[in-house]
Order: C-alpha cells, then sequence, then structure tokens
C-alpha cells in the first residue's frame, strides 16, 4: 500500500479503536494489517494475578496511545508500528462472545441453530455475529472443524466461536487480501446491555461429536503424506483423541521441548484440512494461549513453520492449490449456446382491451390491503405485533372471513415462512387462531419455521433457495408468501445497504412474477422522543434501512402499539416504544363495549395497535388507520376487538335507511363510491352482520 492509503487507513482505524475502547471498554490488540498476527502478546493478560509472569492488560490511555505518541513495540522485529489493524479480547476481559461463521453455508447452519444475534459484521466470506458475555460461565473458544468430545459445539467447517482465550478482528480491519475489508452490518449499540443478548452456553451432548478414530500404522503413514504428523507424548493415553488439536485442547500439557513439534502437527493438520490460511496463525495462537501450553512460541517461529508447512504442501499437492491460495472446486458450467433473441409481448392499445379481458379487474384478498399478485410490507418496532397482526389477517383470509376492516374478497392458501419466532410460540398462536376462528377449514395456513425437527433452513439469497421456496409453496397450493422476516431470511443482511436491498427486491419480484402475494416483515428504526399532552412518550421511527426497500412495495402498512393518555399508559409507551392515541383507544372500548352487550360477556384488551399506511401505490378512500385488540374473554378464550369492513359499514347504514349523501360526509367518502358499494354486494354479505 502506499503510504496515502495507509494514513487515512489509520485514521479510520484510531476513530475506531475510540468508540470500541470509549464506549464499549472493550481490550484490543494490534495485529498485523490484513492478518490476525498480533504485534504484541497479549497470553500474559489472561493469567492470574499471582501468576509470575501476569502482566495486565493495557489501559485505555495506553492503547489510544498507539496511535499516537507511544506505537506499539512489535514483538516480531522490536520495532514501534505505525500502521497495524485491530482486533479485541474476547470473552470476559472485554466482554463479548462471537460466533464466526467463515462462509454463507456456515452463517445458515449459525441461524438454523439459533446462534446468530442482531450485531452483525462482515467478512469478506462469511459473518461474525456478537454477544454479550456470560460472566458466570468460563466458555472457551471452539472451532467447528475439531469441537471436541463433549457434544457442546457443532461439527461445521468453519463455524467457530470467540470466548476466553480468543481474540476477534474488527471493523475497519482489512481482510486477508488487503482489498476487502471487515465491515459493521449492524451496530454493536444494538445489544449494548440487553440481556437478552447475554451468551448461552451450549449443553454437553447437545450435538453428536465426530466419530472416535484410533490412527493405525498405514493412517499415520497415509497423514505424513498430507503433512499431518501424529505427535507421540510419551506417558500419555491419547487413543481416544481425534487429533493434535483435540488432544491440546483436552489438557495435553505441551512442554518446552515438544513446542516446534507440536507446532507442526498443528499447522499440518490444518492446513491438510484446508483451513483457511489467513486464520492458521490466530488458530495456532489460541492452543498457545491454552493453560496447559507452557511458554508459546515466537511470533517469527510460528510464522516460519506455517511458511514452511504451507510451501511443503504446495510442492506435494500442486493441483490442490491455486497460487498463494487453495484451490476452489467449482462446478463445470455449461457452454451457452447461441440463439436469436426473443421478441418480447408489449402492450399497445391495439391489444389493451383484449388483455383487460384476459386478466379482469384487480383481484383483492383482503380488500384493501392485500391484492393477488403483490409486494406488500408490514413494518414496526420488534414486540408491537408485526407477526401478530400479519398472522390473523391471512388465517382470517386462508378460511374465508373478515379481519376488521380488512375484507376477505377471495379466500387463499398461505405459506408463512417464520424465521424468528420458537416453536412453542408458533403452535400457541395457531391455537389461538383456530379457537377465534372457529369451525373454518384452515389447513389452507401453514408455517414453515426452521425449529421444526427434520426440516433444513429455507433461504432466499441464492437461487436455489428461492426455487425451494417456491417449490415447497407450490406443494402448499400457497397464493401468498409471508417472509419474517427480512433481517433474518437473507444472511448478513445490511438494512443500510442498497445493493442488498436490490438482491432482497429481485427475489421477491421473481416471486410476486411467478403469481405469489408476497408479504414481508421488517422492522422499525429507532424512536426519537416526543411530548403527549400529560407526559413524554415516543415518537415513531421510518421503516429500518435504505429507501431502495420501497421501490416496489404496492401497500406499506406499519404496526404500533397504542395507549391511553393516562399516567400508566404514557409509562408503558416510554418502555415499549409505543404511541398514546386516546382516539384509537376509545375506538377500541366503543367497539368492545358493542360486542360485550351483543355475547353478553366481558372483554379485556391485552394488546391494542394502530395499522397506518406508508406508500400505497393506488390509494383508495378504504386506505386509512384503523385499530385492532387482541384480548380474552373471562374463561382465557382468545378474543379480538375490531372495526368491521369500511365497504359493510357503509351498506349497513344504506339498508338501515341512512341518506346516501350523509353516509358519503361522515366517512369522507365521494358519493359515487357509496353507490358503488351499494350496487356491487357480495353474496355473503347478503345476511345480516353486526356492525362494530
Amino acid at each position: 500500500m502506499e503510504r496515502q492509503q495507509l494514513l487515512e487507513h489509520k485514521k479510520r482505524v484510531k476513530e475506531a479503536a475510540h468508540k470500541y475502547v470509549e464506549e464499549y471498554n472493550w481490550i484490543l490488540v494490534p495485529t498485523i494489517i490484513g492478518s490476525p498476527t498480533s504485534h504484541i502478546h497479549y497470553k500474559q493478560w489472561r493469567l492470574p494475578e499471582t501468576h509470575p509472569e501476569y502482566q495486565p492488560p493495557p489501559s485505555p490511555e495506553e492503547m489510544l496511545g498507539w496511535f499516537d505518541e507511544t506505537p506499539p513495540i512489535s514483538v516480531l522485529d522490536k520495532r514501534p508500528v505505525e500502521f497495524f489493524d485491530i482486533a479485541a479480547v474476547t470473552g470476559s476481559m472485554s466482554g463479548i462472545v462471537v460466533v464466526d461463521a467463515d462462509s454463507k453455508e456456515a452463517a445458515t447452519e449459525a441461524r438454523m441453530l439459533g446462534l446468530t444475534s442482531p450485531v452483525v459484521v462482515q467478512s469478506r466470506r462469511g459473518y461474525h455475529y456478537y454477544w454479550l458475555n456470560n460472566d458466570e460461565v468460563n466458555q472457551r473458544n471452539k472451532v467447528g472443524e475439531f469441537p471436541g468430545k463433549k457434544g457442546d459445539w457443532p461439527f461445521v467447517h468453519g463455524l467457530d466461536l470467540r470466548a476466553n482465550g480468543g481474540i476477534i478482528r474488527l471493523p475497519p480491519s482489512y481482510c486477508s487480501d488487503k482489498l476487502n475489508k471487515y465491515v459493521w452490518i449492524n451496530d454493536f449499540s444494538e445489544i449494548q446491555d440487553d440481556k437478552d443478548f447475554i451468551w448461552k452456553p451450549i449443553e454437553s451432548g447437545r450435538f453428536t461429536a465426530p466419530k472416535e478414530q484410533r490412527f493405525s500404522e498405514e493412517e499415520i503413514a497415509e497423514l505424513r503424506k498430507k503433512n499431518v504428523i501424529v505427535v507421540d507424548f510419551t506417558g500419555v493415553d491419547f487413543s481416544d483423541k481425534e487429533s493434535t488439536i483435540s488432544m491440546i485442547e483436552s489438557g495435553v500439557p505441551v512442554k518446552v521441548g515438544s513446542r516446534n513439534h507440536t507446532v507442526t502437527a498443528i499447522v499440518g493438520e490444518l492446513v491438510a484440512k484446508r483451513h483457511p490460511l489467513e486464520k492458521i496463525s490466530e488458530r495456532v495462537h489460541e492452543l498457545m494461549s491454552l493453560p496447559n501450553w507452557e511458554h508459546p512460541l515466537d511470533e517469527e517461529e510460528v510464522e516460519r513453520t506455517i511458511d514452511s508447512i504451507v510451501s511443503r504442501d504446495r510442492l506435494q499437492n500442486p493441483d490442490a492449490w491455486d497460487g498463494d491460495n487453495y484451490k476452489e472446486q467449482t462446478p463445470e458450467v455449461a457452454p451457452v449456446k447461441e440463439h436469436r433473441q426473443k421478441l418480447q409481448p408489449l402492450i399497445t392499445n391495439e391489444n389493451l382491451d383484449e388483455l383487460r379481458d384476459q386478466i379482469g379487474d384487480q383481484q383483492f384478498i383482503m380488500y384493501p390491503a392485500l391484492t393477488l399478485p403483490a409486494i406488500c410490507q408490514v413494518y414496526g418496532y420488534s414486540g408491537h405485533g408485526k407477526s401478530l397482526f400479519t398472522a390473523h389477517l391471512l388465517y382470517a383470509a386462508c378460511v374465508g372471513k373478515d379481519f376488521g376492516v380488512f375484507e376477505n374478497r377471495k379466500q387463499t392458501r398461505v405459506l408463512y415462512l417464520d424465521y424468528e419466532n420458537s416453536l412453542n410460540e408458533i403452535l400457541e398462536r395457531m391455537e389461538n387462531l383456530r379457537k377465534i376462528f372457529t369451525g373454518a377449514d384452515d389447513n389452507g395456513f401453514a408455517i414453515y419455521t426452521p425449529a421444526m425437527k427434520d426440516g433444513t433452513v429455507l433461504t432466499l439469497d441464492t437461487e436455489q433457495g428461492i426455487k425451494e421456496v417456491m417449490a415447497n409453496a407450490e406443494n402448499h397450493k400457497a397464493e401468498v408468501i409471508v417472509i419474517d422476516t427480512f433481517r433474518t431470511a437473507f444472511n448478513g443482511f445490511s438494512e443500510n445497504d442498497s445493493h442488498q436491498w436490490a438482491e432482497i427486491n429481485r427475489a421477491i419480484l421473481v416471486l410476486r412474477n411467478a403469481g405469489y402475494a408476497v408479504i414481508g416483515l421488517h422492522h422499525a428504526n429507532k424512536v426519537q422522543s416526543s411530548q403527549s399532552k400529560t407526559g413524554a412518550v415516543t415518537q415513531l421511527g421510518s421503516e429500518a434501512g435504505s429507501t431502495a426497500q420501497l421501490n416496489l412495495l404496492e401497500v406499506q402498512m406499519r404496526v404500533t402499539q397504542i395507549y391511553p393518555d393516562t399516567e400508566a399508559g404514557n409509562a408503558e409507551a416510554e418502555e415499549t416504544k409505543g404511541i398514546v392515541d386516546d382516539t384509537g383507544w376509545e375506538a377500541l372500548q366503543k367497539a368492545k363495549r358493542k360486542k360485550e352487550e351483543l355475547y353478553n360477556e366481558e372483554y379485556f384488551i391485552r394488546t391494542a395497535i394502530k395499522v397506518s399506511y406508508g406508500k400505497v401505490r393506488n390509494r383508495t378512500p378504504a386506505h386509512r388507520t384503523s385499530y385492532i385488540g387482541f384480548g380474552e374473554a373471562q374463561d382465557g378464550e382468545p378474543v379480538v376487538i375490531a372495526s368491521t369492513p369500511l365497504r359493510k359499514r357503509v351498506q349497513y347504514l344504506v339498508d338501515m335507511g341512512s341518506q346516501k349523501a350523509t353516509v358519503a360526509a361522515e366517512y369522507n367518502l365521494p358519493l359515487h363510491l357509496i353507490d358503488e358499494w351499494c350496487e356491487k354486494k357480495l353474496e355473503k354479505n347478503d345476511t345480516v352482520e353486526t356492525v362494530l
């Protein structure tokens, strides 16, 4: 790199370091640019204070001083280092635990196993998921290729855990190619001080440990051909161990006389298993930092060993290498046959009437929110009821019922992709839906969740993933596909990246063009403070991320929890990021009283939401804010409190003798729409209905 580029990099690293040290209280390590190799020793920081070799970690002033008057002195050449990357010491020292997925496949496994968090860093090939350290547990590092025998970590290549004894490289450090950088997708402040994201250790026996093996003389000879050296620790029974690395992690001591031999065995083993080259040094240092390893080798000796083993493997296995890196196995691509360009059909005045006759009028499933096909978005804060609202809306569509102001005009079938809720939460919701919509054929509503036994992860960020989703939708004969949520359905999703939204838009456009109505659930931005007449409440944040997400939307709905303008209501609104809305609250209370009089029983509203519209491509007078209350009766049975569809209210009032002009004025509707609605009653609306 040229000096000017290095100076700019140093400036960005310094700015990031100030944030990591001053806001997050992390302990940093300076590393070689594009490498995990540290310029300083840090093993001594983790020793007990009574240990003769113990050294305290650097103070915040010392770490930030690296960028100014007191640069770190590299143990590699004993000289001050002006330009470097940074890493954080993981575990209890910095208060973080990081799941390191080194590929998209490893990230998919991590998500399926519940190991991902909202805080994500993107590397060149994978993702880092940050958790808060659990101070009650001494969580050690884990490596997916060598998970050990306890069954407390999955056997997944490229899926590692950085905890006590490890370090994790931080943005804006360079990746090994020195072109790409580590980048925050979602900042650590998303979970800082949030107890819901404290790392929960995995119980022993959760995963099946790799099959035990004992090396025969023939196997040892074969391993030697691959530069894997089976080390004979005199006096130690290692017949039940799998590898040198497993032995060391299980506590086998590494004394001064065997250090070089052991490092050679470790590096040979890692290279034979095609461990990422840029992570070999980091892995060796992790093992040398264990308490059973006496006096780690110098950095120079470690790097010399790595270079030697890698060079030897290149000579002995030239077909497995592509220049300075492992050769990637890529499928053969069939040559594209030349063909004449297809002339696409166009819409002109000549065929306009014919096309209208073919497709008919716009087909609504739930008027006015959902047509077929369509692309819709439901967004709001976490815990405000996005999933609750969407599930009720579409379950009603599947059984041919109205839901609140949303009028069912076509019974349908739904494939609901739920990536976030637990299996127990999903079952409870389905049970409640069945109780609310009693006596109906509800087999059209189907939920997919990766929590199901024997299931796999359906993703939408690959061509194959989209095909699998469509195959499952076709098998269920679904017309509607729900994605709950975008953040979890797409690996490493960055809300602020317009290019990643382009990928999401491409995926949902494929589904829409195949004839499906697609509903995506998304989170809202952080709130800002505002003032009600009796106290401070919160203002709504917009949908999180780039405005590119709005490009294809036909209807966008916002779900927000509401509260009465009382002291208790203001306090709950502030705590939950909800809003105080006396108008909506009173409307629900009025609807509740009518329903109580009709059925002669008392109801209790547990969750009240406001459903409002953002972007609507073809806005009509029916696209107006509505309120829904989710509650229960005295016997605990679930109940929904809401107004009836606007069109039915209009029809009811006209049928009861109200003048059309009066109704039009009351609901602020054009008179021609009143005439149209009254002339075109649906058959199922001919029966007398209770209007709330």
